[in-house]
């Protein structure tokens, strides 16, 4: 299966963290930018002002996002209420540079899962867990950040492209 990995636009940047999507024409199970995109204008931007507080390095809310323990701690959640159903966006936390960056995290969305109550479904974790192994899904994810030097401030503005310098005398 050919994986890529996307970042999520309309978000702030950060230096120390990055946001993307990944998808597969192949597996229906990545619908985690579908939904995004389909998302109405006032829960896309809600979602998005999650999205942008964890990006600043936000403390756990668990109202809006939450990670897990153990076996699954490199799992995470964006997590939303509309009239009394449960949504969330799952995902996982990876470092795409251990080398040249060892404290920046990235967490890629993969999918979308609804419920009537607040429980955990550990059958989207573990699939989760064995998706974020697979060696396609890990070049996927550091193919999208090699090209930006730190953070995902020159990918996540197309003003000034990919890797480029915010430096207005170095372009």
């Amino acid at each position: 299966m050919a994986y890529s990995a996307t970042l999520i636009r309309g978000v702030q940047s950060s230096l120390r963290r990055g946001l993307a999507f990944l998808e597969c024409q192949e597996d229906r199970f990545l619908d985690a930018r579908q939904v995004f995109d389909g998302l109405t204008d006032k829960w896309g931007e809600r979602l998005r002002s999650q999205f942008d507080y964890w990006l600043g390095g936000g403390a756990p809310f668990d109202k809006y996002f939450h990670g897990w323990q153990g076996e699954y701690k490199e799992c995470f959640a964006f997590k939303w209420k509309d009239a009394g159903t449960y949504h969330r966006l799952y995902g996982f936390l990876v470092n795409p540079r251990p080398e040249s960056d060892p404290r920046f995290r990235v967490c890629v969305l993969v999918c979308h899962d609804w419920k009537n109550d607040e429980s955990t479904d550990f059958t989207i974790l573990n699939k989760i867990n064995r998706l974020r192994a697979k060696e396609e899904v890990i070049q996927a994810v550091h193919k999208l950040f090699q090209a930006t030097e730190r953070g995902t401030r020159g990918a996540s503005n197309p003003t000034f492209g990919a890797g480029a310098s915010l430096d207005r005398r170095k372009r």
